[in-house]
Order: structure tokens, then C-alpha cells, then sequence
């Protein structure tokens, strides 16, 4: 599991952001530059572009979809 940690200049000043979740889905390097749509209110509140936005929103429809797929497939068998 990873957790990056970005340093973002945000309205002409450096900011570190450190709230990124862990993950294991995709693996940045030291020194990779990486666009991020960040909130100027809030800089840590942000969104990776694509496509790493991309993956973790795949994920998390997946894992949405997979506990209702079980219920269904539970039910149909009794």
C-alpha cells in the first residue's frame, strides 16, 4: 500500500497534501509530476486526473456493486 504525500503550489504559494488515501492500484515515483484538481479553499481536498481518477472510480463502483451481486446471487440459489 502506498500513501502519497504532493507538494502543490496553489495560488502562487508551496503546499504540502498530505491526505491522500493508500492505495495499491497505482504506484507514483519520487519526483513524478502529477496534475490534481484542487479545491483553492481547501487544498486538501483534491482529485487525481486521469488516469488514476479513473481506477479509483472504477474501484469504488465495483465495490459498490459486488455486496448487491452476492445478495442476488444468495437469494436465487434458496
Amino acid at each position: 500500500m502506498h500513501k502519497p504525500i504532493f507538494e502543490a503550489c496553489v495560488m502562487g504559494s508551496n503546499v504540502i497534501i498530505n491526505s491522500a488515501v493508500k492505495t495499491h492500484l497505482f504506484k507514483l515515483e519520487v519526483g513524478q509530476e502529477l496534475w490534481l484538481f484542487i479545491n483553492p479553499d481547501d487544498p486538501q481536498d483534491f482529485l487525481y486526473e486521469s488516469p488514476y481518477k479513473d481506477k479509483l472510480m472504477f474501484v469504488d463502483k465495483i465495490s459498490c456493486a459486488l455486496p448487491l451481486i452476492a445478495m442476488l446471487m444468495y437469494f436465487l440459489m434458496f
